[in-house]
């Protein structure tokens, strides 16, 4: 019995859950897949980034989403010079900016499901 509580909790198949005294308890339920969200914690947390006018940072963390090496690189050294200066330092730094987040998104749009699209599209 113990071996199978196990095997199953390794695979994601049960959850822990806290009951009204604060005593774990096993909860056959919900895989822990379906409980975590990449694109709605993605949402939550650049939103925030929108709201506080911290694009560079925004587009960054959708490179990272898409796993996009080049255009980290390229956005990471956006970001330097704008941490130097206070601001987007150039009118040339926000059109490459601006030029990869529309590539990054253009390439969500393909390989994502439309829920999850939806969901990181809406962040910006």
């Amino acid at each position: 019995m113990i071996k199978k509580v196990m095997q199953k909790l390794m695979l994601g198949k049960i959850t822990t859950k806290r009951n009204k005294d604060n005593n774990m308890k096993l909860v056959d339920l919900i895989p822990l897949k379906e409980m975590y969200n990449p694109a709605e914690a993605f949402n939550k947390k650049v939103s925030r980034m929108t709201d506080n006018n911290e694009h560079t940072a925004a587009t960054i963390e959708l490179a990272i989403y898409m796993d996009d090496r080049d255009a980290l690189t390229k956005l990471n050294q956006i970001k330097k010079r704008q941490d130097i200066k206070g601001s987007i330092a150039s009118n040339k730094d926000a059109n490459e900016r601006n030029s990869i987040f529309n590539k990054l998104l253009r390439r969500a749009k393909k390989e994502l499901s439309n829920k999850d699209y939806d969901l990181i599209n809406s962040s910006f």
